[in-house]
């Protein structure tokens, strides 16, 4: 790989030589600014960052030795980017026409060993790997990560160390992850600083702090601990236990698992196709967002506007806060509560046997429901070209000029069905 202001004899280890730039800036001593332009080069080494949404224009190069590259980093066309250690934040970008370089081993794509000395990403594509100073990444198109004609260079990696490890202060100069058979715990005054990668690994947190969390094919378990946003790979579980808390945007992508038993997790978390989110004890906040995904409520709470699409929901028990709304969802509610204020869409199929579904359900056109359990609050709204079956054997009076616009058999529901509404096309709403 060679720039346009250098040959290939100039550089060591992707590193052109000092002489052939205008400007040469080194992080620390000096603070990074908020992109590289044409003639710089900028080398961090540890204990220096790059602002979120850095970027390293047209003639620049930037060559990563140590330190943290903060997210949205972006590597435009005619850019040369050497990357030999460090933490990499998410979303990085290495766009079609620059050229980036990863010295490390490791390499592994989809849970595969990776032998490529270029790579790609696309799609679902998990790559994993570790970088020469010993600091594992992770790196996805779902994360919003772009590798674009990416060289893999092998590198000598520092001996791969498995004995269990306990961290109860500042993670110093360890490298900002676990590589492949390594287990850490961190109790009460650990850090793991900004952001830490789990791959192929445990990680135990029964106190201490981190700011983002990733994991692919490993573990991780937080409890009596707070940790940032976590992103959960194919391969990778997290479990949030008792005391433990996960800030906003969590996120759940194909094949990872996510496990809430007694801890919290923040606002606005999303789980995408292929994923799978138990809640046995504990809760998840307002705004969360499953995407083809299958979610298990058990106990604990959902805050409102729980609004999955597609996918499965299957309510056992516990509580979903109100305004839920499923769009195009299988709903399975056998126990626990649904509250105020939900709306099945269309090609929502909502079972019910069991369990208790709030005041004001609206089930809307081309949503189908069937109820042969549980009990169903006031103001139930059951819209035009729905479809709404009871199963059971008598009905009160209050329900039998129902029975022709629900489908299906009419019989009597085991709980109680306290009020109706239905939405005719020439009267609008009838009580």
């Amino acid at each position: 790989m060679t720039a346009a202001w250098s040959t290939s004899a100039s550089r060591s280890y992707g590193q052109s030589a000092p002489d052939l730039f205008t400007s040469v800036v080194n992080v620390p001593p000096t603070v990074a600014a908020q992109y590289a332009g044409n003639g710089t080069q900028l080398n961090l080494f540890s204990g220096g960052a790059l602002q979120q949404g850095f970027e390293a224009l047209l003639g620049s190069e930037i060559n990563v030795y140590g330190g943290s590259i903060g997210s949205s980093f972006n590597a435009e066309p005619g850019s040369v980017v050497n990357l030999h250690g460090g933490t990499i934040g998410t979303s990085f970008r290495a766009k079609l026409g620059s050229d980036v370089e990863f010295f490390g081993g490791e390499f592994v794509l989809n849970g595969v060993p990776y032998v490529g000395n270029s790579i790609t990403l696309s799609g679902n594509d998990v790559f994993t790997g570790t970088l020469a100073d010993g600091s594992p990444f992770i790196l996805s198109p779902q994360g919003g990560d772009i590798l674009q004609t990416v060289a893999l260079t092998p590198f000598a990696l520092p001996p791969l160390v498995t004995i269990p490890e306990t961290l109860n202060g500042p993670l110093g100069t360890r490298p900002a992850g676990l590589r492949i058979g390594q287990s850490l715990t961190v109790g009460p005054g650990g850090s793991l600083g900004v952001d830490f990668a789990v791959v192929d690994a445990a990680l135990t947190m029964s106190g201490g702090s981190v700011g983002k969390l990733r994991v692919a094919r490993g573990t991780v378990s937080v409890s009596q601990a707070a940790v940032g946003p976590i992103l959960i790979y194919a391969g990778g579980e997290a479990t949030i236990g008792p005391g433990g808390h996960a800030t906003n945007d969590l996120r759940v992508f194909d094949g990872g698992v996510l496990n809430i038993n007694g801890g919290t997790i923040g606002d606005f978390a999303s789980s995408f196709p292929g994923a799978k989110v138990n809640l046995t004890a504990g809760s998840v906040g307002n705004t969360f967002r499953p995407i083809d995904s299958e979610v298990n409520i058990q106990g604990g709470s959902i805050g409102s506007f729980f609004e999955p699409t597609r996918g499965t929901i299957n309510l056992s028990g516990g509580t979903i806060g109100g305004a839920f709304r499923s769009y195009g969802s299988q709903v399975n509610i056998s126990g626990g509560a649904l509250l105020d204020g939900g709306v099945a869409y269309a090609g929502s199929v909502v079972r019910q046997s069991g369990g208790a579904v709030g005041k004001r359900y609206d089930v809307q056109e081309g949503a189908t429901m069937s109820i042969d359990g549980g009990t169903i609050g006031r103001g139930f709204l059951v819209r035009a070209r729905s479809h709404t079956e009871l199963i059971g054997g008598e009905f009160s009076p209050a329900l039998s000029e129902m029975r022709s616009t629900l489908g299906g058999q009419c019989h009597e529901a085991f709980g109680q069905l306290d009020d109706f509404s239905r939405e005719r096309p020439d009267r609008g709403n009838a009580r």
